[in-house]
């Protein structure tokens, strides 16, 4: 294991960490719909996280060349956190640290743009790069915009109940 991979298992067990202690605090935000819709939201990615986890069992044994096994299992994860994410932020069962808009949705879509990019950048070098370097950031990418959609989705559903109460209030008076 050279010294870029064991620092990225690294800050990925420090970042998994500080999402488990800030997500404590942020727990105590939450109302009982929002805790109960975050469980179901837990409950699904871990059967998404297993389903995915068989196939690859599955596609191991069948000894498959271009298959790789610790590629498969990261993705394995991401798959089973975007699930996690799209339910929790379709719900609106999710939290941000700032009470205003923030700028986390650009930002979010320009690492999974940058992803994309560094995937089909090493695709277009030849490709003698390992599955590591080219399907696990297309598919990171790919799976990051998928959440900005989300994020999108869930804006837009928040402006339109806003317009509805805003014409309602207006309808009574």
């Amino acid at each position: 294991m050279n010294i870029v991979s064991l620092f990225l298992v690294l800050a990925i067990l420090v970042g998994i960490i500080l999402l488990c202690l800030s997500d404590r605090k942020k727990v105590k935000q939450f109302d009982e719909r929002q805790l109960f819709v975050r469980g179901r939201a837990v409950t699904i990615a871990y059967v998404t996280l297993l389903i995915c986890l068989f196939i690859v069992l599955v596609l191991s044994t069948m000894n498959l060349s271009w298959l790789d096994i610790p590629v498969a299992v990261i993705l394995s994860m991401f798959i089973s956190l975007t699930v996690f994410s799209v339910y929790a932020i379709l719900n609106n069962a999710y939290f941000t640290t700032m009470k205003k808009e923030s700028p986390f949705g650009g930002v979010f879509l320009a690492v999974a743009l940058l992803n994309l990019f560094n995937g089909f950048r090493h695709i277009f070098n030849g490709g003698e790069e390992g599955s590591l370097d080219i399907i696990l950031p297309i598919i990171v990418g790919v799976l990051g915009v998928i959440i900005f959609a989300s994020l999108l989705i869930r804006k837009r559903m928040d402006k339109k109940e806003l317009e509805e109460e805003l014409r309602e209030d207006k309808d009574i008076e």
